[in-house]
C-alpha cells in the first residue's frame, strides 16, 4: 500500500515539475526575445514555483521544517501577486502581506511550543500565504474600468482556487492519502494557471503592440499635419476657382459635375461669358492626380481668365495656353484640354480638343464625336499649332464633354471598367424625352454600375459638363 502511495505521489511530483519546467522555458524564451517586466515576472513565477516545490520536499521531516517551508510558498504567492499587478495594474500591497505573514508566525510558534496539533499550528501561516492570492483574484475579478478577457477571468478564478487549496494544507498535510489528493489538486490548479497566465501575457503583448502602433500612427499624423494643411489649402483654393453657378441662358440648359479622386484634383472646369452672345467652356485633365497636378490646374485657370476679355478663338485659346504651360519647369504639366465657345445667337459651337476622354454631341440618339479641331496635349510641344471646328446646334441636341475618369469607373468587386462602349450604349438608348437631365441620368448610371452611391471608391478624377438646347 505504501509502495503504491509513493508511486502515485512521485508521478504527481514529476507532472508538477514538468509543468513548472516547461513554463519556465517558455517564459525564458519570451524574455530573451523581449526583455520586458512581464516576461521577467513570468520567469520569476515559475522559478519560485519550482523553488517552493523543492523546499517542500526537503523540509518535510518535522512540523518545524514544514513551517519553514511555508516561507517558499509565501514567496511564490507574492510572485503570482506581482504578475497580476503587471497584467491588471492592481495595487501590490506586498509590504502589508509580508507583515501579516511575519505576524502569523507568532501564534504558530506559540501553538508549536505548547504542543498543539499540526492543523492549529499551521493555520495562521497558511492563511497568510493564501491572502495575496485571494486579494489578486478578487481584485482582478471586480476591478472597475478594466476590460477583462475570458483568459483573465479564468486566471483570477485559478488564483482563488489556489488560495482555497492552501486552506486544506493544515488538515491534509499529515495524512498520506489526503496529502496525495491535495497535491494532485494543486497540480491541476498550477496547470490552469500556466495556461491562462501565458494566454493573458500574449493578450497583454498584443495590446502593447497595438498601443505602439497607435502611437506611431499618431506621430505620423502629427508629422504629416503640415502636408495635410497644404493639401487643404490647395483644395480650398481649387474649390474657390470652380464655378458655383452656371450662367442661365434662354433656350439652353447647362450642368456640370466635379468629383476628385483625392483631396485635390488634376481635373478642372470653368466657364466665362464674352459679351451678350458667347460663352466659353473649358475643361482640363492634367496628367496625374493629387497636389502637383492641382497646381497646374490652378495655373491654367489663371491663364484662362487672364485672356477672358480678349475673346480668343478656340484654337487661339489653346495656342496661348500651350505656350505658357510649355515654359514651366515642372514634370507633370502635360494636360488634355477641351475648349468650346457657344454662340447663343447663331446656335453654333466652335471647339478645339487635345484628347479629352469624352466629347460627344448627341442628336436624335446618334453620337457625333467632337474631334475635328484641336491638336497635341498642352505642355507637350511648345510650338504646337491648333485648329478648331464649328458645328450647328439643333433643338434637342445635347453635348457631353468630360474627362476619362467617367469611362475609368470600376466595379467594386472585380474592378471592371465602365468603358467607352458601355457609355455609348447608355447615350444611344436613354430616353431623351424624359424629364431627367443627362447629367443626373449619367450620375445614376455610374452609381448603379459601381454600386457606390457616394462615389467613395473612384480611382480617377471625374469632371464633365453638359449643354442642351431647349428651343
Amino acid at each position: 500500500m505504501y509502495i503504491d502511495y509513493m508511486t502515485d505521489f512521485n508521478s504527481a511530483v514529476l507532472i508538477y515539475a514538468s509543468i513548472v519546467l516547461l513554463n519556465f522555458i517558455v517564459a525564458a524564451i519570451l524574455y530573451t526575445k523581449s526583455s520586458n517586466r512581464l516576461h521577467r515576472q513570468l520567469c520569476i513565477v515559475w522559478l519560485s514555483t519550482g523553488f517552493a516545490l523543492f523546499i517542500q520536499g526537503v523540509f518535510s521531516s518535522s512540523i518545524a521544517a514544514i513551517l519553514v517551508s511555508l516561507i517558499a510558498n509565501f514567496i511564490h504567492s507574492l510572485s503570482l501577486l506581482n504578475l497580476m499587478v503587471i497584467l491588471n495594474g492592481i495595487p501590490s500591497l506586498w509590504r502589508r502581506f509580508t507583515l501579516i505573514f511575519i505576524m502569523a508566525y507568532i501564534p504558530a510558534i506559540y501553538f508549536y511550543v505548547n504542543g498543539y496539533i499540526f492543523s492549529v499550528i499551521a493555520l495562521f501561516p497558511v492563511v497568510a500565504v493564501a491572502l495575496p492570492l485571494y486579494y489578486a483574484g478578487i481584485k482582478s475579478l471586480y476591478l472597475k474600468n478594466l476590460e477583462k478577457s475570458l483568459s483573465m477571468k479564468c486566471l483570477s478564478i485559478s488564483y482563488l482556487l489556489f488560495a482555497l487549496h492552501y486552506m486544506d494544507f493544515p488538515f491534509v498535510r499529515m495524512n498520506p492519502e489526503l496529502s496525495l489528493f491535495g497535491f494532485s489538486l494543486g497540480v491541476m490548479i498550477i496547470f490552469s494557471i500556466s495556461l491562462f497566465s501565458l494566454s493573458c501575457a500574449v493578450e497583454t503583448i498584443i495590446k502593447e503592440k497595438n498601443k505602439q502602433i497607435q502611437a506611431q500612427l499618431e506621430n505620423k499624423i502629427k508629422e504629416q499635419q503640415p502636408f495635410v494643411n497644404e493639401f487643404k489649402f490647395a483644395s480650398d483654393l481649387q474649390q474657390q476657382f470652380m464655378p458655383k453657378l452656371l450662367p442661365k441662358v434662354k433656350n439652353y440648359q447647362f450642368e456640370h459635375e466635379y468629383m476628385p479622386a483625392k483631396q485635390v484634383s488634376g481635373d478642372f472646369f470653368d466657364v466665362h461669358v464674352f459679351g451678350k452672345d458667347v460663352l466659353g467652356f473649358i475643361i482640363f485633365d492634367v496628367m496625374g492626380k493629387g497636389l502637383p497636378s492641382s497646381f497646374i490646374t490652378i495655373k491654367l485657370h489663371t491663364l484662362f481668365h487672364s485672356v477672358s476679355k480678349e475673346n480668343l478663338s478656340a484654337k487661339g485659346m489653346l495656342n496661348f495656353l500651350n505656350k505658357e504651360i510649355s515654359v514651366l519647369d515642372v514634370k507633370m504639366k502635360i494636360s488634355v484640354c477641351f475648349y468650346m465657345q457657344l454662340n447663343i445667337k447663331t446656335n453654333t459651337i466652335t471647339y478645339a480638343d487635345t484628347g479629352m476622354g469624352v466629347c460627344y454631341l448627341i442628336r436624335n440618339g446618334t453620337l457625333i464625336e467632337l474631334r475635328e479641331g484641336g491638336g497635341f496635349p498642352l505642355g507637350g510641344l511648345k510650338d504646337a499649332e491648333y485648329t478648331d471646328a464649328t458645328l450647328n446646334i439643333d433643338i434637342g441636341d445635347t453635348i457631353l464633354v468630360g474627362t476619362d475618369g467617367i469611362v475609368d469607373m470600376q466595379t467594386h468587386t472585380d474592378k471592371i471598367k465602365y468603358g467607352e462602349a458601355r457609355l455609348k450604349t447608355f447615350l444611344k438608348n436613354r430616353d431623351w424625352n424624359a424629364n431627367t437631365s443627362l447629367s443626373t441620368a449619367l450620375l445614376d448610371e455610374l452609381k448603379m454600375y459601381t454600386n457606390d452611391t457616394k462615389f467613395t471608391n473612384i480611382n480617377d478624377d471625374i469632371t464633365w459638363f453638359t449643354i442642351k438646347r431647349l428651343g
